[in-house]
């Protein structure tokens, strides 16, 4: 089964992110703010990271920067935003997807389905 690691310091997004995920058959460990994401970045093992930008203790771009450079890991993070013509800039590393932050359309789900290749 794969696993998501779900960062967002919003819990009520967390929770839509464990809803949607775990119907989808995939396994969803969660963090609050950057510290609790790279913590479960080590313990679990994702095979693809969400991350919101506004993360407490660093940003997401802080934890981006923490995964390429200190555990020299290529999985695949998406930038899940609602301004993502803000953060274009993170998307020239080519295992950084933006992703608006929308849990009414299928498409953060089929970004990772695709991104898996669980499609």
């Amino acid at each position: 089964m794969p696993k998501i690691l779900a960062a967002d310091q919003d819990l009520y997004v967390l929770e839509c992110y464990k809803k949607l995920f775990s119907e989808a058959g995939v396994e969803v460990c969660t963090a609050e703010d950057a510290t609790s994401a790279i913590s479960q970045f080590g313990q679990h093992k994702p095979d693809i990271v969400i991350l919101d930008m506004e993360l407490a203790g660093g940003g997401g771009k802080g934890v981006l920067e923490r995964l390429r450079n200190i555990f020299m890991s290529k999985v695949p993070v998406l930038i899940a935003t609602t301004h993502p013509a803000e953060v274009l800039d993170m998307s020239e590393d080519p295992d950084v997807y933006i992703v608006k932050k929308d849990f009414k359309t299928p498409v953060l789900l089929s970004t990772v389905r695709r991104v898996l290749k669980l499609a």
